[in-house]
């Protein structure tokens, strides 16, 4: 009796033990998704200096020479810096009066781990009252 409960502890002991190799889960295919903007996307009375984009997972930027457009033109473009989940961009002059400025990225913002591009983000603000 005793060496029929030991092999079935054995036989359940071993079969327990099965190695597998982790699948890691499915492909991240999304876009990193915008949650929140300091100042708010699409301001007016605009007058900051620096402005914040929080994404929902670590982004990058991809190819931002090539598809970073200001309009309208500045003389200088603004600094822009990825930090994990976050984007700053520092803007370098005054601003005119009276003048509504886009940032667009085109397919430059990326996430980190499956290089999937945020297609056409633009961030939008205005130094006048509409």
């Amino acid at each position: 009796m005793k060496k029929i409960i030991f092999s079935l502890l054995v036989l359940l002991l071993a079969s327990c033990a099965n190695r597998v190799t982790p699948t890691g889960g499915e492909k991240d295919i999304e876009a990193p998704k915008l949650l929140a903007t300091v100042p708010e996307n699409k301001s007016i009375r605009f007058n900051s200096k620096e402005i914040h984009l929080h994404f929902n997972e670590n982004i990058t930027l991809n190819d931002l020479q090539g598809q970073f457009l200001v309009s309208p033109l500045m003389s200088k473009m603004p600094d822009v810096k990825a930090n994990k989940r976050d984007i700053i961009i520092t803007l370098p002059i005054d601003l005119a009066p009276n003048t509504t400025y886009t940032l667009s990225f085109g397919k430059s913002i990326v996430d980190v781990n499956e290089a999937n591009p945020l297609d056409n983000f633009q961030y939008v603000f205005s130094a006048g009252d509409f």
